[in-house]
């Protein structure tokens, strides 16, 4: 008798894993889907060192040996959502430690910058392939976007850029890596040495040494492995998207303007376009249009290009935003997931480029905001954004805001609600 309880005992949880996987098998999940793991899992540590090349507005990039080169060093925090994507936080500090200034092109850097960017990681080998957690080489590409500080003038600006990298595993928790990206920014307040007030930009190549700092190894859903709580099945890349379409009324603020009198001199409305993915029920990615002062216009609006004439800028076809918002909901990171809550609240970082229609002249932005969307039904939501994004007053040799005190920052309120429409059925499968 004793012999079978420890035998029974024994046998038990490799029969549940047996269940569970039958389970998850039976129950409409893809082929080779993936467990989300724990929040604390998948994060790593980046330290590396770079070589820049200035790209200033004007200047011939033939000579940026001996004028534009210049070397720095980065660090890098980051965590994989899904074998697919995941974000990075990275900071350097460039022309700081090994300086250049009187000469060449970065005498406006003479005490450094530093840069403080988000990158969204997308690893190829992963979504176009089958995750694989022993491969030795994984290349990825990220769009990047943060601001830069002149440490010299004490002086900002929005920044904007596009990289590739590679990750080669050393074994254990170690690897290396290799960047290469290009950011831009406006050339405004002394940020550069160029020959007008237009955009600057430049290459960052960096390589350094990558540390799991965490469990970095996804499990693949039916393999016996108990799912961690409120894990879910990773879905394809084509599932789980959405678009979204509202009006929005928006509130300028710029530089060195009472805000107080915003009605009327600083109101438009407008509309907004919008598609996006959740890549897990925690973080997803939105991608948006929003065109103010074009339809409706206000034709006493004061703080915007023309200035001396303001029914202009309606006539000439209003502003517009580009962006990219990092959603993460509130709801599915503290509570897990549920398909059918009624109520979800986001948070979502912002990045992109607004241009003046009237002027033709356009600026990186940055801002951030939030989300509040309700659910109608299997796929129709109702939402409401609001958000604050600030940009430059100069880009591209034109003002892109009027701006009371010249090349400053200059910022707006946004809000907006609308109709949000999942494209499928398709739902996470929530695992625990």
């Amino acid at each position: 008798m004793k012999r079978t309880m420890v035998a029974v005992l024994l046998a038990l949880p490799w029969s549940m894993g047996g269940a569970y996987a039958q389970s998850v098998q039976n129950d409409g999940i893809a082929p080779g889907a993936v467990q989300t793991n724990a929040a604390r899992d998948n994060w790593y540590g980046q330290v590396g060192i770079d070589l820049s090349l200035q790209n200033p507005y004007g200047c011939n990039f033939m000579h940026v040996f001996p004028d534009g080169y210049s070397f720095g060093v980065d660090v890098a925090l980051g965590k994989w959502f899904t074998p697919e994507f995941g974000l990075r936080g990275r900071l350097n500090w460039e022309n700081g430690i090994f300086r250049r200034g009187e000469g060449t092109w970065l005498r406006g850097f003479s005490r450094g910058y530093v840069a403080l960017t988000g990158d969204v990681q997308l690893n190829l080998h992963n979504l176009f392939g089958t995750y694989d957690p022993d491969r030795m080489w994984n290349f990825y590409v990220f769009p990047r976007a943060g601001a830069l500080y002149n440490v010299k003038s004490r002086k900002g600006s929005p920044l904007l850029g596009f990289g590739v990298g590679s990750m080669f595993r050393l074994g254990g928790r170690w690897s290396l890596y290799a960047d290469l990206a290009y950011q831009v920014m406006s050339a405004v307040n002394g940020m550069h040495t160029d020959t007008g007030t237009g955009n600057n930009g430049y290459f960052d190549l960096q390589v350094g040494v990558q540390m799991n700092l965490t469990n970095s190894v996804f499990h693949r859903v039916g393999d016996g492995t108990l799912p961690c709580e409120h894990a879910v099945a990773t879905t394809s890349f084509w599932s789980n998207w959405f678009v979204q379409a509202g009006l929005g009324m928006s509130l300028l603020n710029p530089y060195g303007a009472n805000f107080s009198h915003v009605f009327p001199n600083g109101k438009t409305l407008g509309v907004n376009l919008g598609v996006g993915k959740w890549f897990t029920p925690e973080v997803g990615l939105r991608a948006g249009l929003n065109w103010q002062n074009g339809l409706v216009g206000n034709k006493h609006l004061g703080w915007m290009d023309p200035d001396d004439a303001p029914g202009e800028n309606h006539e000439k076809g209003g502003y517009g935003a580009i962006y990219v918002d990092v959603f993460f909901d509130l709801h599915n990171i503290i509570c897990g997931y549920e398909a059918d809550r009624f109520w979800n609240a986001i948070v979502f970082p912002r990045t992109g480029i607004d241009s003046n229609f009237a002027t033709g002249s356009a600026s990186p932005l940055v801002g951030v905001g939030t989300e509040q969307a309700f659910r109608l039904n299997d796929r129709l939501k109702l939402f409401v954004d609001v958000a604050y994004q600030v940009t430059t007053s100069e880009f591209m040799d034109s003002k892109s805001y009027t701006g009371t005190e010249g090349s400053n920052s200059n910022g707006w309120l946004d809000f907006n609600i609308g109709l949000q429409l999942n494209l499928g059925k398709t739902r996470f499968k929530r695992l625990r």
